[in-house]
């Protein structure tokens, strides 16, 4: 199986984390999560409590055993690590070289998480798991119409949703290389 899996318990208030095998994390660790609740454990992304906390924990209490549920998520890392728990990523960003526009495409990864959401039928807890790819921006950047639109996110997007995708610390050398990318 290539996914992480944790586990939720869906009959107590706030569905708090119980159980989980994590080796694919993206900057935090089962041990800072385990036993908090849904919200909690979200509480670092920018806007999720205020803007769709309610109708998470919403979904969460009327989730069907026979119904589940799938998102993506996207994040910018360093290097093609997949455990970028808060002790590995600390050290893949030590040996990383300055970011510039030059290097940007080969440092950086474009990592993507499928994530699912079901409903124990025996025990009412509920499965999320998550199953993470990366590609390297190079790749990605190859394409002059995926690259303007990824500068168009960045336009776009709230200066402290870059920062929790990781783009605010490498956004001047990152517009430099996918403007040139998008004019390719």
């Amino acid at each position: 199986m290539q996914e992480d899996l944790l586990l939720l318990d869906g009959s107590s208030p706030g569905c708090p984390l119980t159980a989980g095998q994590l080796c694919f994390a993206n900057r935090w660790s089962l041990d800072e999560k385990m036993g908090r609740s849904f919200l909690d454990i979200h509480a670092p992304v920018p806007g999720f409590g205020e803007q769709i906390g309610r109708s998470s924990n919403l979904l969460l209490e009327r989730l069907k055993a026979d119904r589940p549920v799938w998102r993506y998520n996207w994040s910018l890392v360093l290097g093609c690590e997949l455990d970028l728990s808060t002790k590995m990523y600390a050290a893949v960003q030590a040996r990383m070289p300055p970011v510039t526009a030059a290097n940007c495409g080969s440092l950086f990864f474009f990592r993507t998480e499928r994530q699912t959401l079901a409903r124990l039928p025996q025990t009412g807890a509920v499965l999320f798991t998550v199953h993470t790819y990366r590609t390297p921006l190079d790749t990605l950047a190859c394409d002059p119409d995926w690259a303007q639109r990824f500068l168009e996110v960045i336009d776009e997007a709230p200066p402290a949703l870059l920062g929790y995708k990781g783009v605010t610390p490498v956004e001047a050398p990152l517009r430099e290389y996918l403007a040139a990318a998008a004019m390719a």
